[in-house]
């Protein structure tokens, strides 16, 4: 009896320690997931995790606070917000097996048309648009409310919590406010500004361009502000930066054709300009060409005018004659008199 109470006590204590990786490796899994993989009961999964942040492997690698409108511990220093831009959006590929990284989605990421692959590894995803503007967006999946209502692996920030949405979570708009500017033209830039405020070190921007021949480009600046705010968090002391924004090359977040005006002989810049003053020339020349055979076609005009004239007063059948007109194909052949 004892060997079978003690062997009943060591595999308790196995489950345990297999629970406690289980949460430091992810913080939002769930008692589901850890049943899954630890094989243990529901009612034990729950009495681990009821007390985990009391464990001591939990409290040498103590949180870095709370996921915002949870109750869920934040134990990562890094974040990935990916938006839909193609140009650098699956670069995220690169760094969302780190460890230290948490993977931010946005409204209808998920979609086969854009980036399907980021659900399993989100961490959180936020769609603060009102419903009855998602739902508007049929290009993308009218069943977008439906979709976000089966997740269950990660909160996802709305502008209330959806009574029919279970990992529904009101976005803070109100605390954000009352610490920063009021700047926000966009949903990524709610998203930079709640990772400064939570305290990330390390702020990754994926998918994110917001190019100036884009619907999206009025919404840049406000994304810049909020980029400056992770490159303003710099050591006066020892000038070292203790807090980093990632862009990738690909985006034009935070990019400049020259520094203005140390550079004014910058490669690019020259090559720009020179460029127009080249389109230029050639526009004024093709204006004058232009304006030239205006000119030699009101000349044709008027000697037709005058042609129409000298027939009328010479010619008995003046039914035959043309009135001048500006609508006058002048390449047309004249019909034999």
């Amino acid at each position: 009896m004892a060997k079978e109470v003690k062997k009943k006590e060591t595999k308790k204590e196995t489950q345990k320690q297999q629970i406690i990786k289980l949460f430091m490796d992810n913080t939002l899994i769930s008692t589901d997931d850890i049943v899954a993989g630890v094989g243990c009961s529901d009612k034990y999964a729950k009495e681990v995790m009821k007390n985990i942040w009391m464990e001591p492997e939990v409290q040498q690698s103590p949180p870095l606070g709370l996921v915002t409108g949870t109750n869920l511990l934040r134990t990562k220093n890094k974040v990935s917000i990916v938006g839909f831009a193609p140009s650098s959006m699956r670069d995220v590929r690169h760094v969302w097996d780190d460890p230290d990284m948490e993977v931010w989605g946005i409204n209808q990421l998920y979609m086969p048309g854009a980036f399907p692959a980021i659900v399993e590894k989100a961490t959180r995803w936020f769609q603060i648009h009102h419903r009855s503007s998602y739902d508007q967006t049929v290009d993308r999946d009218i069943t977008h409310h439906e979709w976000m209502a089966k997740q269950d692996t990660f909160p996802i920030y709305m502008q209330k919590q959806e009574p029919d949405i279970p990992m529904s979570v009101p976005f803070p708009k109100e605390e954000i406010l009352q610490h920063y500017r009021k700047y926000f033209t966009n949903t990524i830039t709610w998203m930079i500004v709640l990772a400064h405020y939570e305290g990330f070190k390390e702020c990754h921007l994926y998918g994110v361009d917001m190019a100036q021949d884009s619907e999206h480009a009025f919404e840049r600046p406000s994304v810049e502000w909020a980029c400056g705010l992770f490159d303003g968090c710099v050591n006066p002391n020892t000038g070292e930066r203790y807090r980093h924004i990632v862009i990738p090359e690909k985006s034009d977040i935070c990019k400049s054709a020259f520094l203005y005006p140390f550079d004014e002989t910058a490669p690019l810049k020259t090559k720009l300009q020179s460029r127009r003053e080249e389109l230029r020339g050639r526009l004024n020349h093709h204006s004058a060409e232009e304006q030239n055979n205006r000119d030699a076609r009101m000349q044709c005009i008027g000697a037709l005018d005058n042609q129409n004239h000298i027939e009328k007063s010479w010619l008995w059948n003046a039914s035959r004659i043309e009135a001048p007109s500006t609508d006058i194909d002048l390449n047309k052949p004249n019909e034999e008199k």
